[in-house]
């Protein structure tokens, strides 16, 4: 196998970091149609899915989290539902999760 082969290879393996997120965005969305209380509870899932990202390398914080900000924004779960603080915690579930497993390895 020659180097262009590997590489292919190696390229057909990594997820499309731009459609994950995407992904993400939509199943908080799909969430926010069945209640405001569904779509924090999936914002704090996409969370936990975009964490493993940042921990490979793929995303930075921000290029994951971000985009989650902006959607509880654009759905109103900051304004209307829960405030900034709800919010931030539900993005802050998946780093949460990470580092306690990590600890938990650790100890």
């Amino acid at each position: 196998m020659d180097f262009r082969q590997q590489w292919a290879l190696a390229c057909a393996q990594v997820p499309d970091l731009r459609q994950v997120i995407r992904d993400q965005r939509m199943k908080v969305c799909e969430a926010y149609c069945i209640s405001p209380e569904d779509a924090l509870d999936e914002l704090a899932r996409a969370s936990l899915r975009l964490t493993e990202h940042v921990v490979a390398g793929g995303l930075s914080h921000r290029a994951a989290f971000d985009p989650l900000q902006e959607v509880a924004e654009n759905l109103g779960l900051v304004d209307r539902w829960f405030g900034q603080d709800a919010v931030q915690e539900a993005i802050a579930y998946g780093p949460r999760c990470y580092a306690a497993l990590t600890w938990e390895r650790a100890a």
